[in-house]
């Protein structure tokens, strides 16, 4: 087993413990990783063989119960409460408090303060689908999802994105690691780092939810709705750019196109910009990977609307020209003056 080099533990505000904790909840990072970069460990972990086991990155941070968090030779914060309980209160560093519901019960409580919604079982992953149906069929995103406190648990998995490696990571009270409380157990941590490496590479997609879900529910959830990564990105781009519009925006595929003769669903791939449109009629194109958003012209939103939304290119010039009322023939002029980001499915 390899170790970490014992060191001094750097002082972490409650508030910036916390913005670790979000991302970990998340569980969206941005490449693969052999080191952990936050881990959530249950009362009772072996903390100092997890500290000892070389999983977690030199920045990386342990989340454990107050007192044993304390006296560990690695970053580690005081975490009060559970992640499994949905219904408790996690309290970080003892200052910030985080609520935890289940998806069903998302709907029925209110909501102070922040919040995490986790997938628990098929219940849930039926009610966050329900609501991911309605959303592609007349644009009605679910508000709860919206609130910009509010953080849905385990994206990835629910988006089918490849393992980050290992990230993320849970630690149980028994030992076993997991990338999530409700992710598939890897290994033993007494198995040593390599072999929980191992585990995770063995999984085509995020195994996050692959202990709360019966083998293969999520896959065809999935492959019935190719959409639902964009869908996922979708409720990221309108809480991001409701602040921005000043009020409420709609997004391309979700029960609005700029383009009527496009296809009505979101047929794009996850790779490529989101277009939005305000009440007051201003657009914006934001790009999933690094968040950047551009305000721009309706005439241009059509055009890149076309062209993400179309299988060919003949087919975009025709759809475009529909919308803008202009020739066919004059279209390919206007992408040629086109100065975007570039937009090519991963």
């Amino acid at each position: 087993m390899t170790t970490t080099p014992l060191r001094p533990q750097p002082e972490r505000s409650p508030l910036q413990a916390t913005v670790h904790l979000e991302r970990w909840l998340r569980g969206h990072y941005d490449a693969v990783s052999d080191t952990a970069f936050e881990v959530v460990a249950e009362a009772g972990a072996d903390l100092p063989a997890l500290a000892a086991s070389g999983l977690l990155d030199a920045d990386g941070v342990i989340f454990a119960e107050p007192g044993v968090a304390d006296s560990l030779p690695v970053p580690a914060v005081a975490l009060e409460g559970s992640v499994l309980n949905c219904g408790d209160d996690l309290v970080v560093g003892g200052e910030f408090h985080i609520q935890v519901f289940d998806y069903v019960a998302l709907g029925f409580v209110a909501l102070v303060g922040p919040t995490v919604v986790r997938i628990t079982g098929e219940d849930d992953l039926t009610a966050f689908l329900a609501d991911a149906d309605l959303a592609v069929s007349d644009g009605s995103l679910p508000q709860w999802l919206l609130n910009p406190g509010v953080v849905l648990a385990d994206a990835p998995a629910l988006a089918g994105m490849a393992p980050t490696g290992v990230a993320r990571l849970y630690v149980t009270a028994d030992g076993m690691v997991r990338t999530a409380p409700g992710g598939a157990d890897l290994a033993p941590l007494r198995d040593g780092a390599a072999a929980i490496r191992a585990a995770v590479a063995t999984h085509a997609t995020d195994p996050s939810l692959d202990g709360v879900l019966p083998s293969r529910t999520l896959e065809r959830a999935r492959a019935e709705r190719p959409w639902l990564p964009r869908y996922l990105q979708a409720l990221d781009a309108v809480r991001a750019l409701s602040r921005v519009a000043g009020g409420p925006v709609r997004i391309s595929g979700f029960g609005m196109r700029l383009c009527p003769q496009a296809p009505a669903e979101p047929v794009e791939s996850a790779a490529l910009p989101l277009i939005a449109r305000a009440d007051d009629g201003t657009c914006f194109l934001l790009y999933p990977n690094g968040g950047r958003a551009f305000k721009v012209g309706q005439d241009v939103a059509i055009l890149v609307e076309a062209k993400i939304a179309c299988g060919d290119q003949r087919q975009a010039d025709a759809v475009a020209a529909a919308a803008l009322g202009v020739g066919a023939d004059e279209v390919p002029g206007l992408y040629s003056r086109l100065r975007l980001p570039e937009m090519r499915a991963a």
